[in-house]
């Protein structure tokens, strides 16, 4: 099995759609999509924001690749990601190069300014 749970995994042929609850998701479109943004940003020096890190998404072995090469490289990345457990998501959770930063009701009004402060120093220096 591969990184994202289920038989959902990129074989020999890529499959095109997979069942998520009552949906049916575009793999190949996450993988044109998705995974091309994801790398585009990547070779540009951009800052990569991904929203989310989530089930449907990760029904696609491409993108769940690509986000794991992107933490391995040096690329800063800002991200939101499922609470639950997952395979993939715990992978990332556990990179040491994240940082957590959950959201409460008591946080909400005030993260974004902390994170673009964060990001900031990051970015610059």
């Amino acid at each position: 099995m591969g990184l994202c749970e289920g038989d959902f995994t990129l074989g020999p042929t890529v499959k095109e759609e997979a069942p998520f609850d009552r949906y049916r998701v575009n793999l190949r479109a996450i993988d044109s999509a998705a995974v091309s943004a994801l790398r585009w940003a990547q070779a540009a020096g951009q800052i990569i924001v991904i929203d989310e890190i989530g089930p449907m998404g990760m029904l696609s072995e491409l993108l769940c690749q690509t986000v794991l090469e992107i933490l391995a490289g040096e690329a800063v990345v800002l991200g939101t990601i499922v609470e639950r457990s997952h395979r993939l998501a715990d992978r990332v959770r556990r990179h040491p190069r994240v940082r957590l930063r959950p959201v409460t009701p008591a946080n909400r009004d005030e993260l974004p300014a902390r994170i673009a402060a964060e990001l900031g120093q990051i970015w610059l220096g």
